[in-house]
């Protein structure tokens, strides 16, 4: 790419967020409409009774899914990474982090667990990994320590 200006071939970094958020605000934005619109179902494929605090709670969390699916998903043309998309970065790597370690956890006790569990619990682990290499890596012209 050139610079309009000058005319000179500028630096481009690799363009992972895009993908990265469009793929994740697409698993949030499913998770979150099914945990909200169908909470008995969803509960019911995992196993668990369609109580009502139960229900109330999956639908609360389907709600607070869908918000980060939305924010991803209107941020998917930002780089991904630096100063005014960290705060991004952070958010997604926290929740799918700690969203592999529960469900690695869950599925290590209990062998028979669920395919839809072992499938939730890949999906998370490759996109914790995406958003940790987003958050982590260091790109040319980074001093040691900026980050």
């Amino acid at each position: 790419m050139r610079n309009p200006d000058t005319g000179a071939a500028t630096f481009q970094p690799p363009q992972m967020g895009r993908p990265l958020l469009t793929a994740s605000g697409a698993v949030l934005g499913i998770l979150g409409l099914a945990c909200l619109f169908a909470p008995d179902e969803v509960l019911g494929r995992l196993g668990q009774p369609a109580a009502a605090p139960g229900g109330v709670l999956a639908q609360l969390f389907g709600a607070a899914l869908l918000g980060l699916a939305l924010l991803d998903w209107v941020s998917r043309h930002s780089p991904l990474g630096g100063i005014y998309a960290r705060p991004l970065a952070v958010v997604n790597f926290v929740h799918f982090g700690i969203g592999s370690l529960v469900l690695g956890r869950h599925l290590a006790g209990h062998r028979q667990g669920s395919g839809v569990l072992w499938a939730l619990l890949a999906i998370y682990a490759v996109l914790g990994s995406g958003f940790a290499s987003a958050l982590f890596r260091r790109r040319r012209g980074d001093a040691p320590g900026s980050r």
